[in-house]
């Protein structure tokens, strides 16, 4: 039993090596491939952009209108108070 367990521990390191071996070699091999190339952009996104691009000026006119609306009746929108009355006939 004495020199078996010598065998024993060579042989451990030697699968040990052999199993890394091979993890490092697959690990080298993936390494060396070149990254795959993005797919080509889709022609819809430069529309969608073209389109979000004229929404935000829209939404940026509407801000300006509503802010000088604002300084000149300290008011927004119209509220409940600015509705006339109406009296119910009954």
């Amino acid at each position: 039993m004495d020199g078996a367990v010598p065998v024993i521990a060579v042989v451990a390191v030697v699968a040990v090596f052999a199993i890394l071996g091979r993890f490092a070699s697959a690990f080298a091999k993936r390494l060396e491939h070149p990254p795959r190339e993005a797919a080509p952009p889709d022609p819809a996104v430069g529309e969608l952009r073209q389109e979000l691009e004229a929404l935000q000026e829209r939404l940026d006119f509407i801000e300006r209108v509503l802010a000088t609306q604002k300084e000149h009746t300290d008011r927004a929108l119209p509220g409940e108070r600015d509705q006339p009355e109406t009296k119910a006939r009954g």
